[in-house]
């Protein structure tokens, strides 16, 4: 059966045709996942630019893997991968935190579904549970600088203590919210899947 004749083939379908090296097959499995991958690793890190190569690498890994691969769900299996590969590079320190810890952690959207509703409440809550951990300098100064607003020079002032102190402790504190995100993504992928 081409793939051509068909555009409506569910996954299981175009998993069997990539097994065989079918490029057809792969492009309609790009073209039906990607935007919810790009969607999914914008969310976190809201860098287009990273993203993107991000969903690209991802596909490329499919194609090349392809003969290997057993997938049950590929729809909960890319999902997941992505979310592993955007804690790849939060914790590799490729990702500016600006983009992606504001305030309390996360911009909300309002048109978010379900899941992600309920994975960026998690978000938020791992954050400031543990902002609250962090020792008291340390919390104080990034809650004046996320919080707040405040420039490092500014906090510097106001504390009485150096510019590189406060550039060391929010360092410390966005370290520590960083290796926690990174350990609850997979987590927060289960939640998303329902499993």
């Amino acid at each position: 059966m081409s793939i051509n004749e068909n555009d409506y083939m569910d996954d299981a379908v175009l998993m069997s045709l990539l097994k065989d090296g079918d490029e057809h097959a792969f492009k309609k499995i790009y073209e039906r996942h990607w935007h919810a991958l790009y969607k999914s690793s914008f969310l976190v890190l809201k860098d287009k630019e990273a993203c993107t190569d991000i969903v690209q690498e991802l596909f490329i890994w499919v194609w090349q893997h392809r003969d290997t691969m057993e997938v049950i769900n590929l729809k909960a299996y890319l999902s997941a991968a992505v979310k592993f590969k955007v804690a790849n590079h939060i914790r590799a320190g490729k990702s500016r935190e600006k983009h992606y810890l504001q305030h309390t952690g996360f911009q909300t959207n309002s048109r978010l579904s379900v899941d992600e509703e309920i994975e960026l409440k998690e978000l938020k809550r791992l954050v400031s549970h543990t902002v609250s951990g962090l020792p008291s300098k340390c919390r104080e100064i990034y809650r004046l600088s996320r919080d707040y607003g405040f420039s490092n020079k500014e906090i510097s002032t106001q504390l009485s203590i150096s510019a590189k102190t406060v550039e060391n402790q929010l360092t410390i504190a966005l370290k520590r919210i960083r290796s926690v995100i990174y350990l609850l993504l997979p987590f927060l992928a289960l939640i998303s899947f329902g499993l």
